[in-house]
């Protein structure tokens, strides 16, 4: 049987306004953008982390020193999916170099050299659903520009929260150095557009 690693990728027509402020709604509370490249001891304010190390050292991977992304935001559930319970995260990063930031199409080589590269990873071959990328309209209102977030959607599967919460984080593990400094965007990414 042939293997198969699919990122959905979807465009959402909203725009997200950075930075934000903390906002409650139904399903939970929208916690306050942190600049965590800035400031990366932030990462520890961070609720959604709690009891999470691979996910956090997901997060101080993303946005150490020489990186090519920062991460803006993060989102944690957990539901029902196929029988079990799923642990979804989704990460949104944007690139730290500005011009690339507003370029649509380096998010979507991005995109495709990731699903390249995840291709060989068993572990994002278990289904469909385990990785999913969105991209949405971003404002920067303190530099005044207009670009693209990417969020990354991860998901752990099990029977319960330990077992579900060990599936994610072994994921986040395989993702640490790709979403640093991506070896596989160096020749894409090097000369800048």
């Amino acid at each position: 049987m042939p293997r198969k690693v699919c990122i959905r990728l979807t465009l959402d027509d909203e725009t997200l306004h950075i930075p934000y402020e903390a906002e409650s709604y139904t399903e939970g509370t929208i916690h306050p953008y942190r600049p965590l490249v800035q400031a990366p001891e932030q990462i520890a304010l961070i609720p959604e982390l709690e009891g999470q190390p691979a996910l956090r050292k997901l997060l101080e991977a993303i946005n150490a020193p020489g990186g090519m992304f920062e991460s803006v935001r993060i989102d944690t559930s957990y539901h029902d999916y196929d029988g079990q319970l799923a642990h979804v995260v989704a990460v949104g990063m944007i690139f730290r170099d500005r011009t690339w930031f507003q370029n649509f199409d380096r998010c979507l080589i991005f995109a495709g050299r990731l699903l390249e590269t995840l291709h060989d990873n068993e572990l994002f071959c278990a289904n469909e659903d385990v990785a999913q990328l969105e991209l949405q309209r971003t404002v920067l209102r303190e530099e005044g520009i207009q670009g693209w977030i990417m969020d990354l959607f991860l998901m752990g599967q099990g029977q319960d929260r330990q077992a579900c919460d060990a599936d994610l984080a072994s994921r986040c593990r395989a993702l640490h150095g790709l979403l640093h400094h991506p070896w596989f965007t160096e020749t894409i990414f090097e000369a800048k557009p």
